[in-house]
């Protein structure tokens, strides 16, 4: 969300989205992708390359949708990404997950910072509103099995930004030297898929991944249900609370962020926490981090503490949410 003056449409009467799993596959890829380098701040010994993480760009993907003849309506699609690059969110249809915001990259300098200390090898993870899910990406670079999901509002947005984007930074950088970290790059997909899919790295991401599309009111019920209809994954994964919830500029709006505590409650483990990057002052939108701080103290169930402010006009700030 833009916090200097962020736009957004409203739709009346739209129901909210269940929840589904989507699938991790490499079939639905483009040919080429091509994605931008994201700098991740002052360490520069954080990243496989040293330098950064990439991101898909927006302009590549409206192009694999107007050049894609497998969709059952791939010009809805097309409409879809119009809408996506005039608005920052569309109540009840699009929730922002097709950019990355500046909140994000904060989220991951921190864990980069603070990585030792957090011990998260082993762990489970969840990232809530993922987006570009730039800290999910960084968590599955750093650790050998930590369980890395991913949810965002939008099936779109997990089909054709978050899987790209994981391939890009996982599978396809786990074999390849990039010759200057700062520079767009154009990823072969199709001349490499097969051997990308038979690679170690893409079966480790399947075996610890999964991607999760849908409303949070029905996050917390559709895990329960996965992990009694398939026992065997729940024995792999265990309970279906997590040890780290990431999320970052999704308090924006104030019924959003009542969701988002209630979800928190019921996803975090004991001794576990979660870490909200979000803006002071989110312009034209009725959350911010001061009406969050109210809403978590005035519940009484958590300890909130600030671990860090960035940024000079627009402040941001990372705060982390644990059980009393």
């Amino acid at each position: 969300m833009n916090g200097t003056g962020s736009s957004h449409q409203e739709v009346a009467d739209i129901p909210e989205r269940t929840c589904r799993e989507i699938l991790l596959t490499l079939d639905r890829l483009p040919p080429i992708i091509i994605a931008d380098p994201v700098p991740i701040g002052q360490h520069p010994t954080s990243t496989p390359d040293g330098q950064c993480l990439y991101r898909r760009q927006l302009s590549d993907v409206r192009y694999q949708l107007a050049q894609d003849d497998t969709m059952s309506d791939p010009m809805a699609l097309v409409r879809f990404m119009d809408r996506v690059e005039s608005t920052d969110l569309i109540k009840g249809v699009y929730e922002g997950g097709m950019k990355t915001w500046e909140c994000s990259v904060d989220l991951v300098n921190y864990l980069a910072e603070h990585w030792e200390s957090l011990q998260l090898e082993n762990k489970k993870i969840i990232e809530l509103g993922c987006g570009s899910a730039l800290p999910s990406i960084f968590c599955l670079q750093q650790t050998q099995s930590a369980q890395v999901h991913l949810q965002d509002y939008n099936a779109e947005v997990l089909q054709l930004i978050t899987l790209p984007n994981l391939v890009i930074n996982t599978v396809w950088r786990s074999s390849t030297v990039t010759a200057n970290p700062t520079e767009e790059v154009e990823i072969p997909i199709a001349d490499r898929r097969d051997e990308m899919a038979q690679s170690a790295a893409w079966t480790s991401i399947r075996d610890r991944c999964r991607l999760v599309a849908g409303d949070w009111r029905y996050v917390v019920d559709h895990l329960q249900q996965q992990q009694q209809q398939h026992p065997t994954a729940a024995a792999v994964s265990g309970s279906p609370r997590y040890d780290l919830i990431l999320t970052s500029e999704t308090i924006y709006n104030q019924a959003s962020q009542a969701k988002l505590y209630e979800l928190i409650k019921g996803l975090l483990a004991p001794g576990g926490m979660a870490l909200i990057a979000a803006k002071l002052v989110y312009f034209g939108c009725d959350g911010n981090v001061h009406t969050f701080t109210q809403l978590v103290e005035g519940r009484g169930e958590f300890k909130l503490t600030r671990l860090g402010s960035y940024g000079q006009h627009i402040r941001r700030e990372i705060l982390k949410m644990e059980f009393l």
